[in-house]
């Protein structure tokens, strides 16, 4: 799969770090972010894209235990990160919706 990353500023996708676009085959990254981030997230958001699971909690497990064994210090650099307490309330929101 040929996918296209596109950086952008924080207020575009806050509060998220990253996301994608599997019909448009495109990542999005905050630009913001360090250099082992972005390139953990690139990882992850690709890992995200060719998931089998349906549900986004699945996905982004999975793709994440992924994505930690090939960019170890970039995962460890971004879950601390998030780990601010806008992220954390983010998260809880999403699994209480359900979404």
């Amino acid at each position: 799969m040929e996918v296209k990353t596109k950086y952008v500023t924080k207020k575009e996708i806050y509060p998220l770090f990253s996301n994608s676009d599997v019909k448009k085959k495109i990542i999005f990254i905050r630009k913001d972010l360090s250099k082992i981030s972005k390139e953990f997230l690139e990882v992850y958001e690709l890992n995200y894209m060719k998931s089998k699971y349906k549900h986004w909690f699945c996905k982004l497990i999975t793709s994440g235990i992924k994505s930690f064994f090939k960019k170890p210090l970039g995962a460890i650099w971004t879950l601390i990160l998030s780990l601010h307490p806008y992220r954390i309330k983010f998260y809880i929101q999403k699994v209480i919706k359900g979404d």
